[in-house]
């Protein structure tokens, strides 16, 4: 048996926390156990990430943390390398990057890039720094295309980088039980649209308010979800409240019942303006929603003329002729929503991700 330490750290519970559990989930039908290594600053709440990990039955291991850089995170990784006799550390995360690269000892190592943000000057610095530490692993990971482009740029060898999608698990989007989901009550009487994210600038939830506030002088009976929080927020629900949006915008913050929101839609919207493959989208499509979502990423890998509607980005313009489209012609949804659902079974499950993981850490550890 194959031992991996999986190591993120993070508050949230968004799409790298998703991928950690779902691989750990799934290794184990690859002869590959996890144990999952969370940094947690002293003070802050337990992550969900550990919750999850801890319900499920994973072996998780936290690691406390006095602050976001604390090197003394990397004795207590190289502790527990010793312990549960880790044969290769997976780092999802600069700051986990760091953490692997100075702890993991003779153990081989992998890191996955599910996205560098560079939406101020210190994010940015902070890919350069990642960028720097990723050349001495033995292996890293893209989770898109673009990704792996931008890493190239950055000077990591093309050779070292391998694409793997994200996949999620099917069966938790089928056959779901809504009957105590909480949802907005006007929003049962309209058709809904929805999207799911971090409430940041570059998922560009502003085009798609201004969006929505176009289509609703035309088309009266639509309803828009906002599932997540983020610093945006508050902006968002000012511009909402200028535009004398409430009754038809609701704000959800963040949710552990989401496949259930799902299956109570649409139409998924996704409006990013920079994006990997976004587990939100594969969730959405599995719940057999169409969606209107914008080309960036590997976006376009998922959403076609069979399963939806693709857009340019950063365009209040392109996500209003996108979702008119679905719109004037409501006979698309559900034909949209089951060549979603299709899809991804077939290329996007959680045993497909775990399947081409455990080929690449055999592959590592057999070049080792």
């Amino acid at each position: 048996m194959v031992k991996v330490l999986q190591i993120r750290s993070s508050s949230e519970f968004l799409g790298a926390e998703k991928v950690v559990i779902e691989l750990t989930a799934v290794l184990h039908d690859f002869g590959i156990e996890s144990i999952i290594a969370v940094p947690v600053e002293k003070g802050q709440p337990v992550p969900q990430l550990v919750t999850e990990a801890k319900q499920r039955g994973f072996c998780v291991e936290m690691i406390p943390i006095n602050s976001a850089f604390d090197l003394s995170a990397i004795k207590v990784i190289r502790n527990l390398i010793e312990k549960h006799q880790i044969d290769l550390v997976h780092s999802h995360g600069y700051r986990e990057d760091l953490y692997a690269l100075f702890g993991s000892n003779a153990a081989a190592m992998i890191a996955t890039n599910h996205l560098w943000k560079k939406r101020n000057w210190k994010l940015k610095i902070y890919a350069w720094l990642d960028a720097w530490l990723l050349r001495f692993f033995d292996a890293v990971v893209a989770v898109s295309l673009p990704v792996k482009t931008d890493m190239v740029q950055a000077g990591i060898r093309e050779q070292k980088i391998s694409i793997i999608s994200n996949g999620i698990d099917i069966s938790c989007y089928r056959d779901i039980d809504v009957s105590d989901v909480h949802f907005p009550a006007a929003a049962h009487k309209r058709l809904c649209l929805c999207t799911v994210s971090s409430l940041t600038v570059e998922k560009g939830l502003l085009f798609l308010l201004q969006a929505f506030k176009q289509l609703r002088n035309k088309y009266t009976d639509i309803h828009l979800l906002i599932v997540g929080d983020g610093p945006e927020r508050e902006g968002l629900e000012a511009y909402v409240a200028q535009n004398d949006l409430q009754e038809y915008v609701s704000f959800l913050g963040r949710r552990e019942d989401v496949a259930k929101i799902l299956s109570n839609i649409d139409v998924y919207v996704l409006p990013s303006l920079k994006e990997g493959l976004p587990m939100s989208l594969l969730e959405a499509m599995a719940s057999s929603k169409a969606v209107v979502a914008t080309d960036v990423g590997d976006v376009s890998a998922v959403v076609n003329r069979d399963t939806g509607v693709l857009i340019q980005p950063e365009s209040v313009e392109a996500l209003v002729c996108g979702l008119e489209q679905i719109l004037s012609d409501r006979a698309k949804i559900y034909g949209y929503g089951a060549a979603a659902a299709k899809l991804i079974e077939n290329e996007y499950s959680s045993h497909t991700m775990a399947r081409k993981y455990a080929q690449l850490y055999r592959e590592t550890l057999s070049e080792r």
